[in-house]
C-alpha cells in the first residue's frame, strides 16, 4: 500500500478500533465527526484494498445502519460512485438480523436479572417496569449501537434499584456487551486474528 493511504489508515484504525473500551468511550457516532454516514461504505472498501481487516467489523456494522443507502452507495466529489462489493453488501444484509438479536439479548439478560438483595421486591418491580418501558424505544434498540449501556434506553438513564443491584446490573451488562464484542467479526462474516484485546474495568 502506497504512503498516500498511511495517514488515513492510521486515523481509521484508531476510530474503527478493535478495542472495546476505546469504542464505547470515544465513538458516539458510526463515522468520524463531520462525515456523512454513508462514508462507512468507503471505509469498508479502503479496508479491503489495504488489507487492514481490523477496520472491517465496525465499518461493516456501520453500513448495516444505512438502510437502503447501503445498496445505493454515494457519489464522491469527483462524481464517481462508491459502492460496496456484492460480497460485502451480502455480509451486511446477513448480519442485520444477528446484530438486532444480539442487542435485544443483551438488554433482556440484563433486565431479567434476579435481585439478590434483602429487599428484592422493589428492585424486581423496577426491573419489570424497565422491561415494559423498552416497548417505547424498539426502533432505537434496533438501529442503535449494540454496545451501548442498557441505561441509554431507560427514562432519564436511570433505574430505581438499590445500590447492590445497580452494581450487579452494571457488571452483568458489561459482561454481555464484551461477550458480543468478541464475536463481532464472526457476526459480520470477517476474520480478524487480533480482534478484541482484553477489556479493562467495568465502565
Amino acid at each position: 500500500m502506497t504512503t498516500v493511504y498511511e495517514q488515513p489508515l492510521r486515523y481509521l484504525k484508531n476510530f474503527y478500533t478493535n478495542d472495546f473500551n476505546s469504542w464505547i468511550n470515544n465513538s458516539p457516532n458510526w463515522v468520524p465527526e463531520g462525515w456523512d454516514n454513508a462514508a462507512a461504505i468507503g471505509v469498508v472498501n479502503l479496508a479491503r484494498l489495504s488489507e487492514e481487516h481490523s477496520i472491517l467489523p465496525l465499518a461493516l456494522l456501520a453500513c448495516t445502519t444505512l438502510g437502503e443507502e447501503v445498496a445505493k452507495g454515494f457519489t464522491r466529489e469527483d462524481g464517481s460512485q462508491e459502492k460496496l462489493t456484492p460480497e460485502d453488501l451480502g455480509l451486511c444484509f446477513a448480519a442485520q438480523a444477528e446484530i438486532r438479536k444480539a442487542s435485544l439479548t443483551i438488554l433482556l439478560r440484563t433486565l431479567t436479572y434476579a435481585p439478590q438483595c434483602k429487599e428484592s421486591g422493589p428492585c424486581r418491580a423496577a426491573l419489570n417496569n424497565a422491561l415494559v418501558g423498552l416497548r417505547d424505544c424498539v426502533d432505537d434498540i434496533i438501529d442503535g449501537d449494540p454496545f451501548s449501556s442498557y441505561l441509554v434506553y431507560l427514562e432519564d438513564g436511570k433505574i430505581g434499584v438499590c445500590s447492590a443491584c445497580k452494581a450487579a446490573l452494571k457488571s452483568l451488562n458489561w459482561e454481555e456487551r464484551v461477550k458480543m464484542w468478541k464475536t463481532l467479526p464472526e457476526i459480520m462474516g470477517v476474520d480478524v486474528p487480533d480482534w478484541a484485546p482484553e477489556a479493562r474495568d467495568v465502565q
